[in-house]
């Protein structure tokens, strides 16, 4: 079980399927003392079987479980926390921003739906996609089972996690994502495991997210695009990411994605320019999926690029009759 500081820890990963994707979502298994799980895959009966087979091969059960770590709290990777904490003991950790929602996720779930709901309505949004979002989405909250408070532990930007054979797992806060995104960094072997942060088949997708707490809208484009520069200047030679396969050639990949960012916004900007108001309208004008079931992903992108460009000053936001529109601002 032991690892070598000099190499890293042997970092196992575990396939887990999840409802309605064609992919799956991939768990890491630290094979080190404690005993570490990385993110969990969903509350399914075929989630679970997928990690015990995992802990398996690892020639362990769930019950030696020490330490859950949860990447962000996102089904596809927290949904089985609650369970493997009640049939191991495991302590689960996560960002503090995360553990509301680990504690009771159906009232988060409730809350997210409610401001995808609230986007949609001053959006332009058509009924039906609504209404068909909304009835696909509601019955999602049984994919996570809650933890219980006394069993969870925050982690900080900066915090270290103890390996006994392999040194020290780093916390390092990457928001855009989401905003209890985390990753873990090995320093002397330059692993990191990223979650969602940085995918090798598609893009990063911005979440809707609330106001903060003292009122202001959130900076989720700038929050992606800063996480993503943080990341490429970590010493690493592999990243471990959330969906797909381990990546390499990280920095490279990262240049890509901020370029793609930066012609989105361009694409946004130019779309308002032409004369799309509305979120709808600049969704449908930038290209954006316009299937119920991918309603949240492209609000959370539409927002998060007009956000980015009202508070660039390129872009103005309206309220007219129930409607949120965009103006472009004149250039001088």
């Amino acid at each position: 079980m032991k690892g070598d500081h000099r190499v890293g820890p042997r970092i196992l990963p575990i396939a887990i399927p999840v409802p309605h994707a064609a992919d799956r979502v991939l768990a890491y298994l630290i094979a080190d003392e404690p005993l570490t799980l990385i993110d969990t895959g969903p509350n399914t009966d075929a989630a679970y079987a997928a990690v015990r087979d995992g802990l398996a091969r690892a020639g362990v059960g769930i019950d030696a479980l020490e330490r859950i770590v949860v990447t962000h709290a996102h089904i596809a990777h927290c949904g089985l926390a609650g369970r493997l904490h009640a049939d191991s003991g495991a302590r689960v950790a996560g960002h503090p921003l995360a553990l509301g929602a680990l504690e009771d996720f159906g009232a988060a779930w409730s809350e997210r739906l409610d401001l995808i709901e609230r986007a949609a309505a001053v959006g332009n949004v058509p009924d039906a996609v609504r209404t068909a979002h909304r009835a696909m989405a509601s019955p999602m909250a049984r994919l996570v089972a809650d933890v219980p408070r006394d069993a969870m532990d925050p982690l900080v930007d900066g915090a270290s996690l103890r390996l006994a054979a392999s040194g020290t797992l780093s916390v390092v806060h990457i928001p855009g994502h989401s905003a209890d995104h985390i990753g873990l960094h090995h320093p002397s072997s330059g692993t990191s495991i990223t979650g969602d942060l940085v995918l090798r088949g598609s893009p990063t997708v911005p979440s809707l997210e609330p106001r903060t707490p003292d009122g202001a809208r959130p900076a989720t484009f700038d929050d992606l695009v800063a996480s993503w520069r943080r990341i490429g200047r970590l010493p690493m030679r592999a990243v471990l990411p959330g969906h797909g396969t381990p990546i390499r050639a990280h920095r490279i990949l990262l240049a890509r994605r901020l370029a793609e960012a930066r012609s989105a916004l361009g694409a946004t900007r130019d779309a308002v320019r032409s004369g799309a108001a509305t979120l709808w309208d600049v969704a449908e004008a930038t290209g954006l999926p316009m299937e119920p079931e991918r309603l949240a992903s492209t609000l959370g992108q539409v927002v998060a690029r007009l956000d980015a460009l009202v508070r660039r000053g390129v872009l103005a936001r309206r309220a007219d009759d129930g409607q949120l529109r965009f103006v472009a601002i004149a250039r001088r």
